[in-house]
């Protein structure tokens, strides 16, 4: 599935011909690829219920469950990643592909990785409370990208409580338009 969301294009990888048109959309040259991931809480434990790829011209969102390997490949052979709060998503990443000991994993992934949370403490280190423009990603967003930027977060909410969902980023589908394009809007 694909659309254009804020000028760019975003796409699901569900069958094995979007997980080939991904394939060639990483043979793009670029400066960095982002990654984010979807997980069902905040906790160690909690799994990575949806993994995004991105530039600046559109994102993926893929099934860490259904294409664990196109998701790994992307990771070990982009020559640079980027992540915000990269110390939250790229353990849980390494984690999901180790059946042992993630770190030389891990390793792997941060030698590679620019942190844009990190970075934002570089540019200002204030956060909203004392006046600055903060250093979540969504205020970022809106601050450097475009104000809509925020919109998906919106979105994503509304859905949860249209659904009366205690836990959006647990019991929503990850297939759901509002919870899919959160994810891929992240990046």
């Amino acid at each position: 599935m694909s659309s254009a969301t804020l000028g760019a294009t975003v796409r699901s990888v569900r069958t094995d011909s979007e997980a080939r048109a991904f394939e060639d959309w990483l043979t793009n040259p670029r400066q960095a690829l982002v990654v984010d991931i979807e997980t069902a809480g905040l906790k160690w434990t909690d799994p990575v219920r949806l993994v995004q790829f991105g530039d600046t011209k559109g994102g993926w969102a893929i099934d860490p469950h259904q294409y664990p390997d196109l998701i790994y490949g992307a990771l070990t052979s982009a020559s640079r990643l980027c992540a915000h709060n990269a110390s939250f998503d790229l353990p849980r990443l390494a984690r999901l592909f180790s059946d042992g000991d993630p770190r030389p994993l891990l390793d792997c992934l941060a030698r590679k990785t620019w942190d844009t949370r990190l970075m934002s403490h570089v540019l200002d280190s204030r956060g909203r409370e004392a006046g600055g423009i903060g250093h979540r990603l969504k205020d970022l967003m809106v601050e450097h990208i475009d104000p809509a930027a925020a919109d998906s977060q919106k979105i994503l909410k509304a859905r949860g409580r249209e659904l009366r969902l205690d836990n959006v980023f647990a019991d929503l589908d990850i297939w759901d338009d509002a919870f899919w394009r959160y994810g891929v809007m992240d990046c």
